[in-house]
C-alpha cells in the first residue's frame, strides 16, 4: 500500500497534535479564561462512555489523556472532527453512533467541533472536515476523510483494526444529486 504521510502540515486530514508545541488551545484557555473561546472553562475528558460518540474537550492534553489510558490495550480510538452547519458532517452522526455501538467493547469513540475547538484543529492541521482519526495503541495509524462517499472506506478500516463488528453499521443517508444520474430528488 501506500505510505500515508502524518506530519503535520502534510495531510489535509491532519495528523497527531501531540508532537505540536506549545498546546495551543490550553494556552488559548488560560489566556482568554475558556476552551477555545468559551466564556467558561470546559472540564477535559477524562471519562468516557463506551458505545456512544463523546465529546472530546480539553485540547491536546484531552487526547493524550485518552490514548495514554488506552496503550497497551486492543482498544482503537477513532476521532471525528466536524463542523456546525456542515451537510456531510450532519450525514455521519447516526452512522457513527451505530459505529460506536457496534465495537462497543473495541473502540472508543469521539467527536471535536471545529467551531468549538478551533486551536485543537488548528494543532491537529485538520483542513477538512468531516474526517477522522484513527489511534491504536496510542499511534496515529490512519486520516481520512468520513463524508458519505468516504463512509465505505471508513467502515472498512475500522473492521481491518478492530475486527468485525458486534451489530450492525448505518452507512450515511444521503439525497439524490440531480436527475440526470438516474435519481431523482426529494420533493417535500
Amino acid at each position: 500500500g501506500k505510505k500515508v504521510q502524518y506530519e503535520c502540515g502534510v495531510n489535509k486530514y491532519g495528523c497527531d497534535p501531540r508532537g505540536t508545541e506549545p498546546d495551543v488551545s490550553q494556552a488559548a484557555a488560560a489566556i482568554i479564561g475558556g476552551t477555545d473561546g468559551a466564556a467558561t472553562p470546559t472540564p477535559a475528558t477524562s471519562e468516557f462512555e463506551a458505545g456512544v460518540v463523546n465529546v472530546l474537550r480539553g485540547g491536546i492534553t484531552a487526547i493524550a489523556d485518552i490514548l495514554q489510558q488506552n496503550q497497551g490495550s486492543e482498544r482503537l480510538v477513532v476521532i471525528k472532527f466536524k463542523r456546525t452547519g456542515c451537510m456531510a458532517c450532519a450525514s455521519s452522526v447516526e452512522p457513527m453512533a451505530s459505529a460506536a455501538r457496534a465495537w462497543a467493547d473495541r473502540a472508543d469513540f469521539f467527536e471535536v467541533d471545529y467551531h468549538l475547538s478551533k486551536a485543537l484543529c488548528t494543532a491537529c492541521g485538520i483542513r477538512v472536515v468531516p474526517c477522522v482519526h484513527l489511534y491504536s495503541n496510542a499511534t496515529l495509524v490512519d486520516t481520512m476523510p468520513l463524508g458519505p462517499s468516504a463512509w465505505a472506506d471508513f467502515a472498512a478500516r475500522v473492521e481491518e483494526l478492530a475486527g468485525e463488528p458486534d451489530g450492525e453499521v448505518l452507512a450515511p443517508k444521503v439525497k439524490p444529486k440531480a436527475a440526470e444520474d438516474g435519481n431523482y430528488p426529494f420533493f417535500d
